[in-house]
């Protein structure tokens, strides 16, 4: 078996290119995960008065792509980078690459490896100037690798396309290109043509060898020509097709260039190219960059193995191992764009590829040609410069746009499929590890995931914006929406549900539960010391035990898609976590533990599995319930058993209610319950109770289930649905006691306004044998507390922060401000926050934009916030009018109180060591303080 860390291990490297993308993810690459490698040699043509390490220095280890090593190494990352990367200056069109005397001696004693990255990619290049960096470079890289007396192997980057002069349609086998001109004549041809004459005989060579441009043609005949000539050097050939953003690494979405298809779909997501001229059902061979860095470093491996006179060409191609259309990357580009729209942009995004030429003209014509008509006639009639700067400015990036357009006609209006039975083989001669590392398949990618990544990557990385990831979330209200038909879909929706759709899932009868609880020995212990104990019994059991119906579910399921859609614009949900609750074993029990701010908690957990087709869980709901007699028999039947606030002093309630909770768990039902126990009043996490983890618990430590799994689960609201009550209660109003009349009363004023989006979170399923079998798990009671706190740590890593949060938290830091806080500094100082909480690995609910997300976070506070005047101008304060105003923004900002704990922890600490507060007075936030101290 191979090894790349082996190879590289104790080598010297000669990299060219690594100022552009694809170079500078190899070095990347190389540094994180090749550390024993002895020295990076990189080329770099030189500037005046400024060293070539100087400038490797400032241009390139500044770069962000060298975040997460600097992240790992700290302050020691630069002298890492010096001891490791050398940069020489020189020129790839010069003999040797430029190098002067000394350093074309150290590279040729010393170089094992040679990559060669360094390309003109530009398709529109005078031939002349495309023969000088594509033909005679690789030639003269090959004549430094003929002088390099330790050489192992070099690579050179082409690209798949020296073969888009085969028909559409055709496979490409990882061959040398088909061409018709002999390179040396050409070059010959070249070396004394006269510049006038240049464009007609480009023109007669493409047309004579099928290229489209003078990139392809100048690359395949590159590459014939180092076939030529390549003698005993070992020589791989690393073919990639439409290099896009990293899939995996250095990190999801990482870019910082605007080229091939990463060009198209930013000019289409804002808005300069909404209509394309190809068709949208070919094949668009995308590759991910660290899958493309990923085959250069294997292919260098296995040229090092081979020996003298290897050659070998390896494609980096997703065609024939996992294709994608150009109307797939248009969906996602799409569906992106019009989420996140970016200040930049001119026109909302409409990226479309049309096949059908009259078609796309007529929608060239009134999706770009009038309006920029009529931007240009404005300009005139209202003689303003700036709307006449804008106009003009619009008419260049649209000629552009244009010109982009025609440069890719050829390559969306044609589809080849590259076999890459090469790469896949080098990649099988590594060794497991290294299997791992350097992945060169992209068979796992999810497209719709990639060119959002891709799309975030252009925006962030590029257009510099101040954007959040997109997760891979899905809207489980569109999801019931589509489940349904096109006649009464939510009914029909509802209606195709089943209890029994899982395998092994039996619901045990009631009869069959009253009998195991009532004749337990707990029970019968409590029944003898309780007055007439029996009929209390069963009149408990009665009054508490659940009635799971099929019909009851459905209307209910029914009833709260009607509900969810009015109350909240989106219920986001990874449909990963789903899967994942779903592969659960069938006869093993699921405890359910969602955090709680809302009665309607329970209800959205259900709802959620409910849609996806999941078990119908059997919920520990309140007492208080059954005051509402009608919606106490809809919790009933749709699983909700019921059991007192507090049990004290009634053993007989306590031995029925951890009975009955036992027998449902030793039938392997799942049991949903709040660890903590009562809604939280001030918007931060509870301490865990543990009550009835133990009682769940008792069943596997007495051997009656072979595992218990306990499936943590966070709901964030931009605006939890009982705020206000929360916040009048906390105000000294006295709680509203719980029926019919109070909901009804209560209804119209909670559906008759959106109360945001709601993220549901499911966590990673927490096994009670593997607790139990921790060290530290020496009695029942431990392993319980162990589990507690593993779920409250799922509860703080995956709780998303609301914008309301960041925005409130801003506004209280504010809050004395007279005459309060602009616009931009609002969003200055949200969008620092912000960055705080993503740096920490917590998400941002839904999070977008920095403009969007502090509309949101206004929006969520409702009137505790005030905003007078439009857009810049705009100045946000606390309304002095509403006396619940500073309460309010105070339960909201506590939503990211979690993400800065251990910080308000050790300020807290600091000022206990220090005497307390002294004559200050303390925050009136703790959360506020923690984000300062953050």
């Amino acid at each position: 078996m191979l090894s790349v860390r082996e190879t590289f291990a104790g080598k010297n490297v000669f990299i060219t290119g690594t100022t552009g993308f694809v170079g500078k993810c190899v070095l990347e690459k190389m540094l994180y995960d090749l550390r024993d490698v002895k020295t990076i040699f990189i080329l770099i043509r030189p500037k005046k008065k400024v060293s070539p390490q100087t400038r490797a220095t400032k241009e390139i280890a500044s770069s962000p792509i060298f975040a997460r090593l600097r992240t790992e190494l700290g302050d020691d990352f630069d002298a890492y980078f010096q001891s490791k990367v050398v940069a020489l200056g020189g020129d790839i069109n010069k003999d040797y690459m430029g190098l002067n005397d000394t350093d074309l001696a150290r590279v040729c004693s010393s170089v094992h490896l040679l990559i060669h990255c360094a390309a003109n990619v530009d398709f529109n290049e005078r031939l002349d100037g495309a023969i000088l960096t594509n033909c005679r470079g690789p030639l003269r890289m090959l004549k430094l690798a003929e002088k390099c007396s330790q050489l192992l192997s070099y690579v050179h980057v082409s690209t798949a396309y020296v073969n888009c002069n085969q028909p559409s349609g055709s496979k490409i086998l990882e061959e040398l290109p088909q061409l018709e001109a002999d390179g040396e004549l050409v070059l010959n041809e070249f070396a004394s043509i006269s510049i006038e004459d240049i464009p007609a005989r480009t023109e007669i060579l493409l047309k004579q060898n099928r290229y489209p441009n003078t990139y392809t043609f100048t690359k395949a005949m590159g590459e014939k020509l180092l076939f030529k000539h390549h003698g005993r050097v070992p020589v791989a050939i690393v073919r990639p097709t439409i290099i896009g953003c990293a899939w995996q690494e250095p990190e999801p979405g990482w870019v910082d260039t605007v080229s091939a298809g990463g060009a198209l779909f930013l000019a289409g997501g804002l808005g300069f190219m909404p209509v394309q001229p190809g068709n949208p059902e070919l094949v668009g061979d995308q590759i991910p960059v660290d899958l493309v860095v990923n085959c250069i470093l294997a292919a260098a491996v296995e040229a090092s193995s081979r020996g003298q006179g290897f050659f070998r060409i390896y494609h980096s191609s997703s065609s024939t191992t996992n294709p994608v259309k150009w109307s797939q990357c248009g969906h996602a580009v799409s569906h992106y764009w019009r989420e996140r729209p970016s200040a930049k942009s001119q026109l909302s995004c409409q990226y479309t590829m049309v096949h059908n030429p009259i078609v796309y003209q007529w929608q060239y014509l009134t999706k770009v040609t009038l309006p920029a008509m009529a931007l240009s006639v404005y300009s005139t009639v209202s003689r303003s410069k700036s709307i006449k700067e804008k106009s003009l400015n619009f008419a260049k990036v649209i000629r552009r746009c244009r010109l982009l357009a025609l440069t890719f006609w050829h390559f969306v209006n044609n589809e080849w499929f590259y076999d890459s039975s090469n790469a896949l083989a080098c990649h099988a001669l590594l060794n497991p590890e290294d299997q791992k590392l350097f992945p060169v398949d992209p068979k796992d990618v999810m497209w719709f995931e990639y060119f959002n990544d891709f799309s975030y990557g252009l925006q962030r990385f590029v257009l510099q914006d101040d954007v959040v990831r997109k997760r891979t979330l899905h809207d489980a209200i569109s999801k019931a929406k589509s489940k349904g038909a096109w006649l009464l879909p939510d009914l029909a929706y509802a209606l195709s549900y089943k209890l029994t759709n899982q395998k092994h899932y039996v619901v045990p009868a009631a009869s069959q539960v009253a009998k195991e609880v009532l004749s337990s020995q707990a029970v019968q212990e409590a029944v003898a010391i309780t007055p007439n104990g029996s009929a209390r019994a069963q009149e408990m059991l009665a009054e508490m035990a659940a009635s799971l119906s099929l019909p009851t579910v459905r209307f209910v399921g029914w009833l709260m898609t009607k509900v969810n859609r009015r109350l909240f614009s989106a219920i986001m949900v990874d449909e990963a976590s789903v899967e994942a609750l779903r592969s659960l074993p069938a006869d093993q029990p699921v405890i359910l533990l969602p955090t709680h701010r809302s009665y309607l908690d329970f209800l959205l957990v259900s709802w959620v599995l409910f849609t996806f087709d999941l078990k119908m869980p059997h919920i520990a709901a309140g007492s208080d319930f059954l005051n509402v007699a009608i919606i106490a028999s809809l919790f009933r039947g749709s699983g909700a058993f019921f059991m007192p606030r507090t049990l004290i002093n009634d053993p007989l309630w306590g031995a029925v209610l951890s009975e009955y909770t036992k027998v449902l768990v030793r039938n392997n039902q799942w049991v949903e319950f709040f660890i903590e126990g009562k809604r939280s009043r001030t918007g931060r996490l509870l301490a865990p109770k543990k009550g009835m983890l133990s009682m769940c618990a008792d069943v596997f430590f007495k051997g009656h289930v072979t595992d218990v799994h306990y499936v943590p689960i966070t709901i964030s609201y931009d605006r939890p649905p009982d705020m206000e009550a929360h916040v009048k209660e906390l105000m000294g109003t006295p709680k509203t006691k719980e029926s019919f009349a109070a909901l009804v009363a209560a209804a119209p004023r909670k559906l008759g306004r959106s109360h945001g989006r709601v993220e549901v979170t499911l966590g990673a399923p927490i096994s009670l044998a593997a607790c139990a079998k921790l060290p530290s798990a020496s009695t029942t009671a431990v392993a319980v507390k162990n589990l507690s706190e593993a779920v409250t740590t799922q509860f703080m890593r995956h709780l998303a922060v609301p914008p309301g949060a960041l925005s409130s938290a801003v506004m209280l830091l504010h809050r004395k401000r007279a005459g309060g806080v602009s616009m931009p500094m609002l969003r200055a100082d949200m969008g620092a926050l912000r960055r705080r909480v993503v740096q920490r690995g917590t998400n941002i609910l839904d999070g977008r934009v920095i403009a969007q997300d502090l509309e949101q976070g206004i929006t969520s506070a409702g009137d505790a916030l005030q905003t007078h005047g439009r857009r810049e101008l705009a100045v946000v304060s606390v309304n002095s009018q509403n006396p619940t105003a500073l309460m309010s923004l105070s339960y909201l900002q506590n939503a990211a109180l979690h993400v800065f704990a251990y910080d308000g922890l050790v300020l807290l600490s600091l000022v206990a060591a220090c005497g307390g507060w002294g004559q200050r007075s303390a925050p009136t936030s703790s959360s506020a303080s923690a984000a300062d101290a953050g």
